[in-house]
């Protein structure tokens, strides 16, 4: 029983460190980056691929030659001219820089974290892999 426990811990470890290669980085975003961000958002729609999930928006510039799979219930491509990001300054939840493991800017990306887990994953040197899923609240 002793050893398939330890077996059992190992494995679960030994998955969790490789699991873990590649895990992408969610690095603030200064109130003037944000504004800007918005600002050309704006002006410059073309620019920008949107993303919605129910609770996440991600924003992925368009000359970027990254690309972004976006994996969640809900999930859907908006045309930020007809539907902008929202800017609200009281929010709790700002935008963070999307990074891969070079620190290369995949996109922008804010969500609700209170009731959403978003985690994202580098597959390749050119695509990154998001997924957004709904927090269970509640006991058995």
């Amino acid at each position: 029983m002793k050893a398939k426990r330890i077996a059992g811990i190992t494995i679960l470890a030994m998955a969790a460190l490789t699991g873990c290669a590649g895990l992408a980085t969610f690095q603030p975003v200064s109130e003037n980056q944000q504004q800007a961000l918005f600002q050309n958002l704006q002006t410059n729609p073309a620019d920008y691929r949107v993303h919605r999930c129910p609770g996440l928006i991600l924003v992925e510039p368009e000359s970027s030659d990254k690309s972004i799979e976006l994996i969640g219930e809900g999930c859907r491509l908006s045309d930020p001219s007809t539907e902008p990001p929202a800017l609200d300054t009281h929010r709790s939840t700002q935008f963070r820089a999307l990074q891969g493991k070079n620190s290369d800017l995949f996109a922008y990306i804010q969500w609700n974290s209170r009731a959403y887990r978003v985690g994202a994953k580098e597959i390749d040197g050119d695509t990154l892999r998001v997924w957004c899923s709904k927090v269970e609240f509640g006991g058995p």
